[in-house]
């Protein structure tokens, strides 16, 4: 494997684990979220942070449903913690000149 490292792979995974449990609240709670938090899981996913907050909870909403299609796509298999973690790069590019 490209990496090597034990500890480096358990460190991808608990990470990977963490924004899968981070997505599944924000899903949980989207309607309740502060216009502050809204500004943060968008800024933290790589999602343009331009525009109202309604614009924000559309990208957010989107990214979110996106994410669900995926897991929903690899039927119940954990999904490989790069592809996790490089999830919100993919969904950045290729939404970048879509109007979200």
């Amino acid at each position: 494997p490209f990496v090597r490292s034990h500890r480096l792979r358990v460190a991808l995974r608990r990470r990977a684990a963490k924004n899968l449990d981070d997505d599944d609240a924000l899903h949980a709670d989207f309607r309740n979220l502060e216009p502050r938090h809204l500004f943060d899981a968008c800024s933290s996913r790589g999602l343009h942070i331009h525009g109202d907050d309604q614009a924000r909870a559309a990208r957010l909403k989107a990214w979110l449903d996106a994410r669900d299609a995926v897991i929903r796509a690899n039927h119940g298999k954990p999904l490989p913690p790069s592809f996790v973690l490089h999830m919100p790069a993919i969904f950045a590019g290729l939404t970048e000149h879509a109007d979200l």
